[in-house]
């Protein structure tokens, strides 16, 4: 193992400046480079992170450093081609910001570059490390929410910013149960011509192998302050509740998610 991990961040806006001042804080990590469009952002991220190789085209800068990290938090339009150069960089993990791709398409060729090259890969789905979240999957793991039945997850911020985050989600606190079929409706064009672009509003419904279902639910017509999940409990216990309305309630601000615990109901829940 090595002593220290080199990294290459490409794009140095806000999200690229978060990844990079992380991974100098575990200490397990050194900035080899980075890279912006923007010399004046550019130059300002060097001056805090104590980097000297940087530059404005991604490849050059990676070829240079030879990272074992390659991190890229750029603009959603460019995702496959800043694999590639990850790839050939000789890098053994990729780290991106969602979305993974913009179009079917091109969400395969980044599967297929993967693949074949080997290289590991990683999303930013960061709330899986938040101890609210935490604490629901614990829940669900001990039994104390009973069987599980459905999965539910809403977000009223965008499709390219959120889905993915409620999709991984449903996901953890269901075993990572694989799914045998899938269907949505999409409605709402107007933000389909965004950088990130996204229907108004996109409902799915998920089967997953192991018989729950997942329902999610994304955009401005998504309910605000919504279940988490539903779930069987024992009997005694008033069988079917809609437990995690009264247990979690989520509170969105600016389009981002998060949540709120109500000590008092998961009290109850474990007594």
């Amino acid at each position: 193992m090595k002593d220290k991990y080199r990294v290459v961040v490409i794009g140095m806006g806000k999200r690229g400046m978060h990844h990079a001042t992380a991974f100098q804080a575990t200490g397990r990590f050194e900035i080899a480079g980075i890279c912006d469009i923007d010399q004046a952002r550019l130059d300002d991220a060097g001056a805090k992170l104590g980097v000297t190789l940087k530059g404005t085209d991604a490849a050059k800068i990676a070829r240079a450093a030879r990272p074992d990290v390659f991190c890229f938090c750029t603009l959603p339009n460019i995702r496959a081609s800043m694999v590639r150069i990850g790839i050939e960089s000789g890098a053994k993990l990729i780290a991106m910001e969602k979305p993974i791709a913009l179009t079917t398409t091109e969400g395969f060729e980044v599967r297929d570059l993967v693949a074949k090259s080997g290289v590991k890969a990683v999303v930013s789905h960061q709330h899986r490390y938040g101890a609210h979240y935490q604490k629901v999957g614990e829940l669900i793991t001990s039994g104390a929410l009973g069987r599980i039945q459905t999965v539910y997850g809403t977000a009223t911020g965008w499709m390219m910013h959120m889905i993915s985050h409620l999709v991984d989600y449903a996901r953890w606190y269901n075993g990572d149960a694989e799914a045998e079929w899938v269907m949505a409706q999409a409605a709402g064009r107007g933000k389909l011509t965004d950088i990130h672009p996204s229907p108004d509003y996109i409902a799915g419904f998920i089967h997953f192998a192991n018989g729950v279902h997942g329902v999610i639910e994304c955009g401005a017509g998504a309910p605000d302050g919504s279940r988490l999940l539903v779930a069987q409990v024992p009997r005694g216990r008033a069988g079917h509740r809609r437990l995690c309305r009264s247990a979690y309630r989520r509170r969105m601000a600016g389009g981002h998610q998060g949540w709120r615990m109500f000590g008092s109901r998961i009290d109850e829940l474990r007594s």
